[in-house]
């Protein structure tokens, strides 16, 4: 970092927020290897008329966002991958309600504190 040879994650937050930055950190991120940033092939936008303007080089898109931002994409998913915390926790922002707008769900992964379920319309 003292080269400046890397990308600072706070311009990472800053422009495409910290959802996206967590999610690369635990997606892309093993402890044994070190952080690649990258913002090659990130596209944002706010609202869902402007996927159909995307040059998609796969049909694959994945939102991140708040409550606000799931909520204006959820109708049109075909499919929510969702990391499912055990327990009651408190807290201020929830994920709008989803379950009944799909028939079913998968477990992918399981850890001692949460599970990862792909949902299918």
């Amino acid at each position: 970092k003292s080269k400046k040879n890397v990308i600072d994650p706070i311009e990472i937050i800053e422009q495409f927020g910290a959802d996206t930055a967590r999610w690369f950190v635990m997606s892309d991120s093993p402890p044994e290897r070190d952080i690649a940033w990258s913002t090659e092939g990130v596209e944002v936008i706010h609202d869902p008329d402007e996927l159909a303007s995307l040059q998609l080089e796969e049909p694959n898109v994945f939102i991140m966002g708040g409550a606000e931002i799931y909520s204006l994409f959820l109708p049109i998913l075909d499919e929510l991958l969702v990391s499912w915390v055990y327990g009651n926790h408190r807290g201020d922002t929830f994920f709008p309600e989803f379950e009944d707008q799909f028939r079913s769900y998968e477990l992918i992964e399981s850890y001692p504190e949460f599970e990862v379920r792909r949902y299918r319309r």
